[in-house]
């Protein structure tokens, strides 16, 4: 079974959560891809959701406010 990103209200602690996914990625990648740790997979993850949130940022329509001030 996939894994949700919301851990609240279920009966896993983070690493359990991580090592799920961890399993699920190393059992379902392409033979091309690396094997990946459960911590490695979380820091990948924490940096593609900053760079997605700070992306989501940048393209708001906001004339009157600056980059820095983004």
């Amino acid at each position: 079974a996939n894994t949700s990103l919301d851990i609240v209200g279920t009966d896993q602690n983070r690493d359990a959560y991580w090592d799920r996914i961890s399993e699920y990625y190393n059992t379902h990648k392409e033979s091309s891809w690396p094997e990946r740790t459960a911590n490695a997979i979380n820091c990948r993850y924490t940096t593609i959701n900053r760079e997605t949130c700070l992306q989501q940022i940048l393209n708001r329509q906001e004339s009157e406010r600056t980059i820095e001030e983004k």
